[in-house]
């Protein structure tokens, strides 16, 4: 059950920002929707505060899990050369801090959620207490191969703040 995660990235201070963000709460599907639940679930119980979703993120989110159900990679950076920081940028969020999260085989947002906690490296991202936005992306893509469940469950989370 691959997870990869990628250290935050902090963008260097600029001149601060007055744009307000886009919140969405209600554009995920009810699967992404769990896994938001799930992570400031765990985030409650350390103390921290809950993530906002971000319609931005979640869209960048949903777009990589697709890419990566397509089985050609597994990894932060595409074959084409892009990474989460390029993904953010693309969808126009003005990040002054961003992580991201990757999972492949976990069956549940729960699990996915666990596993993240669980790891290291995750756990900085879900954790960091100076995140406050977080996009989610889920895709399930059927697979004849019941031996590989990897095959079926995709899983993109990024959690930033912006300048």
């Amino acid at each position: 059950m691959p997870d990869t995660a990628v250290p935050s990235s902090v963008r260097p201070s600029e001149t601060a920002s007055t744009k307000k963000p886009t919140e969405v709460p209600h554009s995920l599907n009810q699967t992404e929707y769990a896994l938001v639940r799930e992570v400031n679930t765990l985030r409650k119980a350390r103390g921290l505060a809950p993530l906002t979703v971000r319609l931005d993120l979640s869209r960048a989110s949903r777009a990589f899990a697709k890419r990566l159900s397509s089985r050609t990679f597994f990894g932060h950076v595409s074959p084409d050369g892009d990474n989460s920081t390029d993904r953010a940028d693309a969808v126009s969020y003005d990040w002054r801090r961003l992580g991201e999260t990757l999972g492949a085989g976990q069956p549940t947002a729960r699990a996915a959620a666990q596993s993240w906690r669980d790891s290291p490296g995750h756990a900085k991202i879900i954790f960091d207490p100076d995140h406050v936005h977080v996009g989610v992306g889920y895709v399930r893509r059927k697979s004849k191969d019941k031996l590989d469940p990897q095959l079926e469950h995709f899983w993109v989370l990024m959690a930033g703040a912006t300048r």
